[in-house]
């Protein structure tokens, strides 16, 4: 049997530790972006070998499918959108990853895994696999304009609800929609676009107070480029540089 690239299943289905291989897919128009939307949007992608515990071993990502003409020949963006960042909410469960019997031998290996607390101890409630404010890299200047490729996977208890604050998002579907919470549930996925015009460090959270309590929170930073940049910047919500 073949894939639709041609290539045998024998030599496409898996990828061996330390090899590469290279997928080819084509992309039908229906899969793309629609006339009255983004030019870009995203999907999601896991390893489907465990997809338990591939997904919580840190296997997955997005895929983004933009509308001919919006990439140049190494894949920028030459449209308006400045930033792109993805970001995957997920209950992250390590009791069920690859590497949790390597994380006891090396960091406690005196634990008692079947316990109730140190099972506990293991799950986290994350964006791109971090808690409390430790993403990092999303950052854009006043004037930009954003891409966030949102995503989500997990279990029955993965339901989000996203807020940005210091900022609204727009979505288009034929009529240009404006908010600042999204709704993400498991295997779900949504491309949203934002004006940076509001300098400031930022909180971008889940709103249900248990995920945000155990750690689904971040940051993200706005510089602003309207005056001197080399003011000092401020370290509160909100405040501008």
């Amino acid at each position: 049997m073949l894939y639709n690239d041609g290539q045998s299943m024998n030599t496409g289905d898996a990828v061996p530790p330390g090899s590469t291989f290279t997928y080819t897919w084509n992309v039908p128009s229906t899969s793309g972006p629609t006339n009255f939307g983004q030019n870009c949007i995203n999907f999601i992608y896991h390893s489907a070998v465990d997809p338990v515990r591939d997904v919580y071993s840190g296997l997955a990502g997005p895929i983004v499918v933009c509308r001919p003409g919006t990439l140049d020949d190494h894949g920028k963006r030459i449209d308006s959108v400045e930033k792109e960042f993805a970001l995957l909410f997920l209950a992250l469960d390590e009791n069920k990853s690859w590497y949790i019997q390597q994380n006891i031998k090396e960091n406690c290996p005196q634990a008692d895994a079947t316990s109730a607390e140190f099972v506990e101890s293991n799950k986290y409630d994350s964006i791109n696999a971090r808690i409390y404010n430790n993403v990092e890299g999303l950052i854009a200047k006043s004037g930009d304009n954003i891409a966030w490729y949102i995503m989500g996977l997990g279990e029955s208890e993965d339901i989000h609800t996203v807020h940005f604050h210091g900022h609204t998002y727009t979505y288009r579907t034929g009529q240009t929609h404006e908010g600042d919470v999204i709704e993400v549930f498991p295997g779900t996925y949504e491309t949203v676009e934002m004006f940076a015009n509001n300098p400031g460090i930022w909180a971008l959270h889940c709103h249900v107070g248990e995920h945000m309590r155990d750690g689904m929170m971040a940051t993200y930073e706005i510089i602003d480029t309207r005056g001197d940049e080399s003011r000092k910047k401020s370290h509160k919500y909100g405040e501008e540089y």
